[in-house]
């Protein structure tokens, strides 16, 4: 009797680990997303990547309504350099210019 509470106990340790770990699970997915925890429209415009050129100056990757631009960003101005193709793909030309470098 008392090893079957032993067993009931970690069991219930185990169930209480799983939930807590699914739901960690779901608030980084949401935080990572960029949107709030519980918000429940996707956002109109996301930060993509940033490549810092130095003296405050960068270029960005933003996505507007589905749509990508590269933005270049100096210390009091913003230009859009031009708007990307719909099959570029960051993750992708990120890992070939590393590749490239190293």
């Amino acid at each position: 009797m008392n090893e079957a509470l032993l067993w009931l106990r970690a069991l219930g340790a185990l169930a209480t680990i799983a939930t807590f770990l699914v739901a960690l699970r779901f608030v980084l997915h949401r935080l990572q997303r960029g949107g709030g925890l519980f918000s429940r429209r996707p956002r109109l415009i996301e930060h993509v990547e940033t490549l810092p050129l130095g003296n405050a100056s960068a270029i960005h990757v933003i996505r507007i309504a589905g749509r990508m631009y590269a933005v270049g960003a100096a210390q009091a101005q913003l230009s859009v350099l031009c708007e990307l193709p719909p099959s570029f793909d960051c993750a992708r030309s990120a890992k070939l210019s590393s590749l490239r470098s190293g």
